[in-house]
């Protein structure tokens, strides 16, 4: 019986092209607009260079056809592949042909945008030259003026500029609203083009005393035109955020502070903690020198930021206003932190005129706390600054204690006063006194975790175990690099400084990823002597005397890992080989030898089953590599691997060794279909060993393959209650962002399956939409409507699966006998459909549907409740969505309200994720949504929709296709 799953993964692409032209062994002549078709596919999926060898034999028929020249052009707009002057060909014929057209006039505005360069201030020697200057000003804002008033409202004839050959984008978005009025993607364009042409106007102003006037002038009448244009954007969802930001920001930049207020409190709503709303109330709060709207603006801020620099700001203005001081005690700060930010962001070195500015505004502010610290940082970037000249350092270390002496009330809740303090005093060797100040920061912010790290530090240098240099080299072998030259700086610092616990234990790690494991043995055998009690490095000790044959030396550190802390990183197992090993003859030494040899990651298979054979000859009962034996060879000879396997389960010494024997037989009988002696095996290795619940998970997967449906899903249910965590069942954090899944927060264990008793009946529309392009598909959409009634036979709680009894109803006329169908489904849960129906050759109509409802009651984790955090994976449902092993997928509930909850089922696999090259020529995606509620959690909604990508054998085309299904309660 053919899979469910292939019937529906592949239902996209089979009903379009049932309706299409069967493909002949000719491919019949192609015309320009499949070119150009087979050419947008290929830009859109991420080929641009195929797309364009498709727009050449385009080109070939009709070098002058819209659509091709369109194509050219977007082409380059998204990728900028071709030349300027090649395109200005493209562009000049599409200006000639279609002047008036809006997706052309739109595509060339965009053209100009990229290719526009950047201007630089006017420049003048003299009154003859500035008055040009200001000539041409006079003459752009008239062009500016008339087109955006157009834009705005195109009433009446093209504006004069907007004809002829512009090579202003403007002009042709002119025309565009000629063409079609009142687009939202033309208005936003155009605002955005204005407020370019603005804020370098306002710059300029800045250049030169002659042109401050008329150009600020000339921005402020920009910022008047493009402010309508943002506010008809911002009426249409795919502007509204963006375009209500700009909003605020140009009222701010036209002075019209009370209402860019007011429009920052509408943005905020739609952007919430957005940095450049934030920054804006700021702007108004120093414009309005209101020390309210300034407090609310920095408190925004360090929300956002949560930083030093916003917490100093924050901490300053709650100084000014309980002092009463004037508000232009505030803007002098400004301009001091402003000096103080240019230096990180422009690397200019300003450090003496910001020295200046602090020493004035303290003489006028003697108690301004804040002034103090902030010379006292001052001080010691002038330190970092004076590298030439030991004394001037110094000098400046003690000025840096000296100005935070003079504020030390901050360090009562300022982590960073302690911070600057520590830094300080460990430049000028009191590292005890250093690594006080270091315990002060991680006592104030938890999260420092690097203040520990030099406390400790500090603390190891004073007392003479390694030096401050060696400690800043160490620091630097932490950062991701070359592993072969981090063996050799840490080999000289361990050298100089053999007392360096941190840089030994490093090297020891560095030795073994090298598979130097003489170079490990000797760095962790002296990192354990400088620390014996940190089990890191007494367990890479052990493990590194097993690599270099010192057997018995590691099994004594093995025996010490497991007393100071049992099964430590899987000890107790190894205490229990090695003892076994040192116990036996020079043969089983050399077996074990062999044995970890071919355990490496580099190690060909075929070199290392001849290792594990040649270890078993040498000790025919090494139960550990007859278990890596019998599982290289189960694909190979199954007969030979049950032996090995057999041998492994009577000789096994420990019950992790017997735990993987009995899961490796298992794992065989599995490839030879014994799903009843698998579930054996895999209890009893999961009875001897937990670990991740592998186990539980493959006597699960057997119960099922048998139809025992029942033990399968108690299976699955004692996996997730014994091992909630489990990585089977919970994907990975890094492939949840991938599938932008993020779950609601809310507290406690929660039930999300349905709850249908049995004999309740649940009625559904159905709205089936498929579509199908590229590959010779015919490119119709097809939609279908009727409706589904469900009642239920059976639930989970008694067999372990639902029994549903299905029928359809109000079928359109083409498919009356749909109306006929009465089909009995049986649904686990935990791994979805288990019997394809009989549907009389119906199944491109119903099946849509039935996977719906399928999607709808495998919602949650089977039937299990749920813990925090509600994300999980969806990847036994054997069914949309569901992709196999070269995909990443998984669910999380994103919406509660009481009983009702909403639950969102992604998958991505091939270019969709870009992980791998070879994925790179095939793309699928797809998701699920559905939403249940009431006491019984009955399906309310169910959506799922699966879009195909993949580019032809001959990477000329990329065949598209598009299933939707939505289900709707009646």
């Amino acid at each position: 019986m053919k899979p469910f799953v292939t019937v529906i993964a592949l239902f996209a692409v089979f009903f379009v092209t049932a309706r299409s032209q069967p493909v002949t062994a000719q491919e019949p002549a192609l015309g320009v607009a499949e070119y150009v078709a087979r050419a947008q596919r290929l830009r859109e999926f991420g080929f641009p260079l195929n797309a364009r060898e498709q727009l050449d034999k385009g080109k070939q028929l009709d070098p002058v056809n819209r659509e091709l020249l369109l194509e050219y052009l977007r082409l380059y707009n998204n990728y900028q592949d071709a030349t300027t002057r090649e395109m200005q060909g493209y562009v000049g014929a599409l200006r000639t042909l279609f002047p008036n057209d809006y997706e052309v006039c739109l595509e060339i505005a965009w053209w100009l945008h990229y290719v526009e360069p950047l201007q630089d201030p006017p420049r003048f020697k003299d009154e003859t030259e500035l008055k040009r200057v200001l000539q041409r000003l006079d003459a752009e804002m008239i062009v500016y003026r008339e087109l955006a008033k157009y834009i705005l409202k195109p009433e009446g004839e093209l504006p004069q500029s907007a004809e002829g050959t512009p090579a202003l984008p403007l002009a042709f978005l002119a025309r565009c609203a000629g063409a079609k009025p009142g687009t939202a993607d033309v208005y936003f364009f155009a605002a955005r083009d204005l407020e370019r042409r603005a804020l370098d106007f306002d710059q300029w102003a800045t250049t030169a005393e002659e042109l401050g006037q008329p150009f600020s002038l000339a921005a402020n009448e920009l910022y008047g035109l493009l402010l309508p244009l943002y506010q008809e954007a911002a009426k249409t969802d795919a502007y509204n955020v963006g375009a209500k930001v700009n909003v605020a920001q140009t009222l701010y930049r036209m002075g019209r502070y009370e209402e860019s207020h007011k429009a920052c409190v509408a943005a905020e709503i739609q952007a919430p903690q957005n940095i450049t709303i934030a920054e804006t109330r700021l702007a108004i709060a120093e414009e309005l020198r209101d020390y309210g709207l300034l407090t609310d603006a920095l408190t925004r801020l360090h929300a956002i930021y949560d930083d030093i620099s916003s917490e100093l700001d924050l901490m300053v203005v709650q100084r000014l206003v309980l002092n009463d001081w004037g508000f232009e005690t505030w803007l002098a700060w400004r301009e001091i932190a402003v000096i103080e930010r240019q230096r990180f962001a422009e690397r200019v070195m300003l450090v003496e005129k910001r020295a200046d500015a602090i020493r004035t505004l303290i003489l006028a502010r003697p108690t301004f706390l804040e002034l103090y610290y902030l010379d006292a940082r001052n001080a010691l970037e002038l330190a970092s600054l004076s590298d030439n000249d030991p004394d001037k350092r110094r000098h400046l270390y003690t000025v840096t204690l000296s100005a935070l002496d003079k504020c030390e009330p901050l360090g009562e809740t300022f982590a960073d006063w302690h911070g600057l303090r520590a830094a300080a005093l460990w430049e000028l060797g009191r590292f005890d006194d250093a690594a006080l100040a270091y315990d002060l920061v991680a006592g104030l912010d938890a999260d420092d975790t690097e203040a520990v790290k030099h406390a400790r530090a500090a603390r190891e240098i004073a007392a003479g175990k390694y030096t401050a240099r060696d400690y800043e080299a160490y620091r630097l072998q932490l950062e991701y690099g070359d592993l072969r030259g981090k063996r050799d700086v840490l080999k000289l610092v361990t050298t100089r400084s053999p007392k360096f616990f941190e840089a030994q234990l490093l090297l020891g790690k560095v030795g073994f990823m090298l598979a130097d494991f003489q170079l490990a043995y000797s760095a962790y055998g002296a990192g354990h002597k400088l620390a014996p009690e940190n089990l890191e490095c007494l367990d890479g000790v052990a493990r590194a005397a097993m690599r270099t044959e010192r057997y018995g030396e590691s099994l004594q550190f093995f025996v010490k890992l497991n007393e100071a802390e049992p099964d430590f990183q899987g000890a107790k197992r190894w205490e229990g080989i090695l003892r076994w090993v040192v116990d036996g003859t020079d043969s089983r030494r050399t077996a074990f030898r062999m044995w970890l040899e071919a355990s490496g990651a580099q190690q060909e298979e075929k070199t290392r089953i001849n290792l594990l054979e040649q270890a078993v000859l040498l000790e025919p009962a090494f139960a550990e590599a007859l278990v890596d034996l019998a599982g290289l060879q189960r694909e190979r000879n199954n007969k030979l691997a049950a032996n090995y396997v057999e041998q492994a389960i009577k000789t096994a010494r420990d019950d992790y060794t017997r735990a993987a024997a009995h899961r490796e037989r298992g794992r065989l009988r599995l490839s030879l279909r014994e799903h009843a002696g698998a579930v054996n095996d895999f209890d009893s290795a999961y009875a001897y060993n937990k670990g991740d619940g592998t186990d539980l998970l493959l006597g699960a997967l057997s119960n099922h393959a048998l139809g025992r449906e029942s033990e399968a899903a108690s299976g699955m249910r004692k996996l997730f209650a014994e091992v909630p965590n489990t990585p089977l069942l919970r994907p990975p954090v890094r492939d949840a962002a991938t599938l932008d899944l993020v779950p609601v927060a809310s507290d406690g264990v929660r039930d999300v399956h349905p709850a249908y008793d049995v004999g309740d009946v649940a009625r559904f529309g159905v709205r089936i939409e498929v579509s199908g392009e590229g590959g010779q598909q015919s490119g119709r959409d097809i939609s279908l409507e009727y409706d589904l009634r469900m009642e239920v036979l059976d639930k989970p709680l008694h067999g372990g699966v639902w029994r549903v009894r299905v029928s359809a109803e109000n079928a359109p006329k083409e498919f009356a006998a749909l109306n006929k169908l009465d089909i009995e489904l049986s649904i686990s849960p935990w791994f979805g459909l288990l019997n394809e129906p009989e549907v009389a050759g119906l199944g491109e109509i119903i099946n849509p549907g039935l996977q719906a409802l399928t999607e709808g009651l495998t919602v949650g984790i089977g039937d299990a409740p749920i813990p925090p955090p509600y994300l999980w994976k969806t990847d036994l449902t054997m069914g949309p969505p569901h992709f196999g092993g070269d995909s990443i997928e998984g669910a999380a509930m994103v919406e509660v309200l009481g009983e009702s909850m909403v639950v969102l089922r992604r998958a991505l696999a091939g270019r969709q994720l870009g992980q791998h090259e070879e994925q790179h020529n095939f793309s699928r995606a797809l998701e699920a949504r559905v939403s249940v509620g009431g006491n019984k959690r009955a399906l309310r909604e169910v959506e799922f929709q699966i879009l195909k990508k993949e580019l032809t054998p001959a990477r000329d085309d990329v065949v598209k296709s598009r299933l939707y299904v939505k289900l709707t309660a009646r």
